[in-house]
């Protein structure tokens, strides 16, 4: 999943909504597609068109937006050098066993605590729609409907 920027940005704060809002949309279509990859990788695009990509693999298949959001992160960081970008770009992909994906961790209890988490939205959105409930980082202010506009 990628976007286009109506307007280039060069920090990594200025990023960091518009990321988490792609791996909503990646990890809501492998989970459609029951897919889980091992590869994330970030794509950016200056207004002159010259690509830059990052890629890191991970030990254990994934579709939750939360991992690629936090590897997502770690790439992103890597390319903030005061570049200005006009595109940015998440993907999935080394696609593994969906039973080998995101599996509750022991040593890390919070991992596990997101991934019920993240797992308990997507069956509200799937009942309620995607709109029923957000977290604070996939908030949209623009995406609220105006109650003095009629239809």
């Amino acid at each position: 999943s990628e976007t286009t920027l109506e307007r280039d940005l060069y920090t990594k704060e200025a990023f960091e909504p518009i990321l988490w809002r792609l791996c909503e949309r990646v990890s809501k279509d492998a989970k459609a597609k029951q897919l889980a990859g091992m590869t994330i990788t970030l794509k950016m695009k200056t207004g002159r068109h010259k690509s830059y990509t990052r890629s890191r693999s991970i030990e254990a298949p994934t579709q939750l937006a939360q991992t690629l959001y936090e590897i997502g992160i770690e790439l992103l960081s890597q390319l903030m050098d005061g570049t200005y970008y006009r595109l940015i770009g998440i993907g999935l992909s080394n696609f593994a066993s969906l039973h080998l994906a995101d599996q509750p961790d022991l040593i890390e209890p919070e991992r596990t605590k997101r991934m019920k988490a993240e797992r308990t939205l997507d069956s509200l959105r799937t009942k309620f729609g995607d709109q029923a409930i957000q977290t604070g980082r996939s908030f949209d202010p623009t995406k609220i409907a105006d109650p003095k506009k009629t239809s």
